[in-house]
């Protein structure tokens, strides 16, 4: 493996947890909005919508990542 494919992996794995991180802050936050303050139900139900619909964009983000010399999909 090239040292530009070792880097392009490790901005891949950094990028990877960056994104996890702000995911989980964002859902504990919709969370608090939704639990503590008086929302309608569609605001709630587009809040709760956000939510799968940023870990649908995730899951597609971290499989479609293939391994430099190996092709395989790093996600699996």
């Amino acid at each position: 493996m090239t040292k530009d494919d070792l880097k392009n992996l490790r901005r891949h794995h950094n990028a990877t947890i960056g994104l996890f991180v702000a995911f989980w802050l964002y859902v504990l936050v919709v969370i608090c909005l939704v639990e503590f303050f008086p929302l309608s139900q569609s605001t709630q139900k587009n809040l709760i919508g956000t939510i799968f619909g940023a870990a649908s964009v995730l899951c597609l983000l971290q499989f479609m990542k293939r391994g430099p010399d190996w092709g395989a999909k790093l996600g699996l």
